[in-house]
């Protein structure tokens, strides 16, 4: 990341590297170029989105969002739909680099997401836009109380590590 800020005006060799065979190197070399807004490499950050790694997209996402021109907010937008809740939160937080009230709809499903960071990022979204189509949406999951409770599988881990401190 150092040679990326210190070298910057070789920062285009960094892009072959975006479809190395590690994907490591691939998410690193996405990342750095989306920290430099490399504009040359937005077709390398579109093609990551679709890796196979969730590093790489959760790279790819937040380069997209550090670019922040409309057409890569809107290929970050398909990003809402990941099967990585980090890919999603972070696709979330991405398309606040925008004030386009557009994409209201396709964040108001992420307030029923099963990551409650999902559902944050879209909560303060949706706030941020403050479009009043989300007003409805935003306070049903205010009432639902039932969507802020932590998963089963945080809430066994939890018993677990109380038995485990009861124990000693």
């Amino acid at each position: 990341y150092t040679i990326a800020y210190r070298f910057s005006e070789d920062a285009a060799e960094l892009v072959r590297f975006s479809s190395d065979p590690d994907p490591l190197v691939r998410r690193a070399a996405i990342f750095c170029l989306g920290l430099l807004r490399h504009e040359t490499a937005k077709e390398a950050f579109v093609q990551a989105l679709k890796d196979p790694h969730y590093g790489v997209r959760r790279a790819a996402v937040f380069a997209l969002g550090n670019l922040a021109t409309a057409e890569a907010l809107e290929k970050v937008s398909q990003s809402l739909n990941d099967a990585d809740p980090l890919v999603r939160q972070l696709a979330a937080f991405a398309i606040l680099r925008s004030s386009d009230k557009s994409y209201v709809p396709k964040l108001i499903p992420l307030l029923q997401d099963e990551s409650p960071r999902v559902r944050r990022a879209a909560a303060f979204a949706l706030g941020t836009l403050g479009d009043p189509s989300a007003l409805a949406p935003l306070r049903q999951l205010y009432r639902d109380r039932k969507s802020s409770e932590p998963a089963e599988r945080i809430a066994a881990a939890k018993v677990q590590w109380q038995d485990a401190l009861a124990a000693e």
